[in-house]
């Protein structure tokens, strides 16, 4: 009997010790026996942005000015605002995986390498010179964050997307960026329409003056932006909102490949770049190369794919009608001088 007095006093102990235990120390310990991984395949460190090309469009005003935006060769970030994704991002609820399943659980690391394509905050990226971001957005716990399956950063407050985007086009005025709101999702799904619309509210609460009314992108010359005082193009879906500053997604091509190796990518952004570009069969619209592998490890598969991609741009690309060129890793792409180079 007196066994089984010290058995159950223990379990008991046991018991109390874990139902005090607070949902970080959980997480902690759930990092811990995790299947341990290189520092650097989940994290990045802090690193000095290349800023030469900060005001990149300025300093090639008089070649901009009469381009229309889609014959501009401009760099883009695939899933811009995933840099902050961790192990301890909070799921996406409203995303659905492919086999049709909510996700309920936290990151572990592969997942965060999946997840995370962006070494680089917003802010920096625009610093290094892209202009084209790729945003998913999420209404959960009433607020917006940016997702990429799990919660990344807010849109809103101090150091915020909103916030970084507004600082960097106070402090270079006359850079142009498109904003497009690839997904919009709540937290059982996509967003209704009356949550889209308010979303697509909130943008123009923020930005005001600085958004560009919705137009034609074979038209719309950047000069003519500039003369407007506009400074970000907003791409939506216009059935879900009647924003006059939303963009036709429909007059987008942004072909997704889904290639995990580097070679099958290569022969499908060919096949892209040769055959509908260059035959004129979507002159009209914005061009999207989306030239990044969909493997576990997006930061560092970056590191193969995007010097690839350059040598591509510099050769059997040259002569095509190049517009956007969206990587992940955007800032180590080194793709910038090439695209400005495409532009004399």
């Amino acid at each position: 009997m007196k066994n089984r007095k010290t058995v159950l006093f223990f379990v008991v102990c046991a018991f109390l010790l874990l139902i005090q235990c607070t949902p970080a120390q959980a997480r902690k310990h759930h990092r811990n026996s995790d299947k341990q991984e290189a520092d650097e395949t989940i994290f990045t460190n802090s690193q000095n942005i290349d800023a030469a090309y900060s005001d990149w469009m300025a300093d090639n005003r008089d070649v901009l000015k009469n381009l229309p935006i889609n014959k501009v060769p401009l760099l883009g970030s695939h899933d811009a605002g995933s840099c902050d994704v961790n192990r301890d991002s909070p799921p996406c609820a409203g995303y659905l995986t492919h086999s049709g399943h909510h996700i309920h659980r936290m990151p572990r690391g592969l997942d965060v390498t999946s997840a995370r394509c962006q070494s680089a905050s917003i802010e920096d990226q625009l610093r290094y010179g892209v202009r084209y971001l790729d945003l998913r957005i999420a209404r959960q716990d009433n607020a917006y964050w940016i997702e990429h399956m799990w919660l990344s950063t807010p849109l809103s407050g101090e150091g915020g997307v909103f916030a970084q985007i507004k600082d960097f086009v106070r402090k270079h005025p006359q850079e142009i960026i498109i904003l497009n709101m690839k997904e919009l999702y709540s937290e059982k799904g996509e967003m209704t329409l009356q949550e889209a619309d308010a979303y697509f509210q909130l943008v123009e609460t923020e930005f005001g003056a600085m958004l560009a009314p919705a137009g034609d992108f074979a038209k719309t010359t950047i000069g003519s932006l500039w003369a407007q005082g506009a400074r970000l193009v907003v791409i939506g879906d216009t059935r879900r909102t009647t924003r006059p500053f939303v963009w036709n997604e429909s007059e987008v091509d942004d072909k997704w490949m889904n290639k995990q190796d580097p070679g099958e990518l290569y022969d499908a952004l060919d096949v892209q770049v040769v055959s509908p570009w260059r035959d004129g069969k979507c002159a009209g619209k914005l061009r999207i190369l989306q030239a990044m592998t969909t493997t576990k490890h997006k930061i560092l598969a970056a590191g193969q794919t995007n010097p690839r991609i350059k040598e591509r741009l510099k050769s059997g690309w040259r002569d095509a009608p190049i517009n956007v060129v969206q990587v992940d890793d955007s800032v180590n792409s080194g793709l910038m001088q090439v695209l400005i180079e495409r532009l004399k």
